[in-house]
């Protein structure tokens, strides 16, 4: 989508991660937007039982060919509460919080927000920071112009580097809206 690896310090889906059909692919590509420390908000239905809302999403699903992930073993459209708190989890998040809580008689309506922290174990990195740092190792023709911090390399299918994706992260795609990750603004 052309936007930058570890860009955000906030990321929100409403209502729209059921769409998708494989949901932790979906979440592992949003956590990459994510700088350390930043947070995934998720306002996602959790019931199934809810005609209207069912009818809509069933006609959703069938265009999209409808769900790749661990809904279609349970032939289920929507991921319960604790199935979102449990993908949340295997992406390495911390401090899940669900609003309304599972005992909280509003949970029964079956819309839930979910607030997460990922990389709470990386510390953030700043390109002036890194930029003075080389500056001070290195001749000036040997510092980087840009940078761009990244998770992992990007890979081809069978495992190399995949220098055409390293080149489309070079490429200056960021809108001009965008407030930096950790900035004042």
């Amino acid at each position: 989508q052309g936007q930058r690896p570890n860009s955000y310090d906030v990321v929100i889906c409403s209502n729209g991660l059921h769409g998708v059909p494989d949901v932790p692919a979906a979440l592992e590509r949003l956590q990459g937007l994510l700088a350390p420390h930043g947070h995934l908000a998720v306002i996602e239905s959790t019931r199934e039982d809810n005609p209207p809302l069912m009818i809509a999403t069933d006609f959703m699903e069938v265009r999209a060919g409808g769900p790749a992930d661990a809904r279609l073993a349970g032939d289920a459209l929507l991921f319960a509460a604790a199935e979102w708190r449990s993908l949340l989890g295997d992406l390495g998040a911390r401090g899940i919080q669900q609003v309304p809580a599972d005992e909280d008689p509003l949970s029964g309506l079956g819309q839930h927000l979910l607030l997460a922290q990922v990389k709470a174990d990386r510390a953030p990195l700043r390109a002036a920071s890194l930029r003075r740092h080389t500056a001070d190792r290195l001749p000036e023709y040997m510092v980087p112009r840009r940078w761009q911090v990244l998770d992992a390399l990007p890979v081809t299918a069978n495992g190399k580097v995949d220098r055409a994706a390293l080149a489309r992260l070079a490429e200056d795609r960021a809108p001009a809206a965008t407030v930096a990750a950790g900035s004042d603004a």
